[in-house]
């Protein structure tokens, strides 16, 4: 993931203009205006929504693209002039701007017009961590084409409202934790991980910054070295093991390894780059007898 976080609350808005069907993700259903027949006969162009794509740049921002499509409906043709967009997202301060795609539609002609809009991101690592852990932001997003015909200026305008779907932060969970025992007084103890990446893209996992209590009192801290890229929607499993531990060396040990159950907490951090993310599991080990 990028290194550096995006500074302030901003938008980008670019425009792609092609002939032809593009196809994007389905998107939520869509309300389309059009202009009624003019007195003479002209009949401006339709201007329908055609989906919408996210494209989330790691956990530093998300690009939201909204495509339509021009559809010629007479035999003159009209001249694309500008167009201008208005998004609401959650409760937000609403975005807009206006581009200005070339290009004419007539009878059995179509145009795309793809409008990017680039989410407000927060600029520091726990801002990000609360703003992503909403899950999905819901939106309304609304354009107006402007158009020169042969009978003067028109416009057209179509619209989409939906939710936009967040990324999603890695999950770190302990799915097994066990006791191994060398003699009377001697054990180690063996945590197994599954780290799992949700997300349409891989992540990279640098290292997990663990603390391991036993009873509530510290045992065992370290760092444990990945430098894994996890594949988008996979889940990677790692292992962590303490060094022998005797209870020679303390009573308090010796008291431990006695019994039966042993609860414990692991915590600490998976650090990606300079993004960081918390960790926490309880659970308990058994020694068999």
């Amino acid at each position: 993931m990028s290194s550096t976080h995006r500074a302030g609350w901003m938008f980008l808005a670019g425009v792609a203009c092609t002939l032809g069907w593009l196809s994007g993700c389905a998107g939520p259903k869509q309300a389309t205006q059009d202009t009624p027949r003019s007195a003479s006969g002209f009949a401006p162009p339709r201007f329908e929504f055609r989906g919408v794509e996210f494209s989330p740049q790691q956990f530093s921002g998300m690009t939201v693209s909204f495509k339509f499509e021009l559809i010629g409906e007479d035999a003159r043709a009209a001249r694309l002039v500008a167009c201008t967009w208005k998004a609401e997202i959650a409760e937000r301060e609403p975005l807009s701007g206006s581009l200005q795609p070339q290009g004419e539609v007539s009878q059995a002609t179509r145009q795309m017009v793809v409008t990017e809009v680039v989410l407000p991101w927060p600029k520091t690592t726990p801002e990000i961590l609360a703003f992503i852990q909403a899950g999905q932001l819901r939106y309304t997003f609304a354009e107006t084409c402007n158009l020169e015909g042969p009978e003067g200026g028109l416009s057209v305008s179509a619209g989409d409202s939906g939710m936009i779907p967040l990324q999603k932060l890695p999950r770190l969970t302990v799915t097994g934790a066990y006791a191994q025992r060398f003699g009377k007084d001697e054990t180690k103890f063996t945590f197994e991980l599954a780290v799992l990446n949700e997300n349409s893209f891989s992540v990279k996992l640098d290292k997990v910054v663990y603390r391991i209590t036993l009873e509530g009192k510290p045992w065992v801290e370290g760092e444990l070295p990945v430098e894994d890229r996890i594949p988008a929607n996979h889940e990677a499993s790692y292992d962590i093991s303490t060094e022998v531990k005797s209870g020679t060396a303390s009573k308090e040990i010796l008291d431990l390894i006695k019994r039966q159950i042993i609860p414990y907490r692991l915590e600490g951090l998976m650090v990606m780059g300079d993004f960081e993310i918390p960790i926490a599991g309880d659970g308990t080990i058994s020694f068999s007898r």
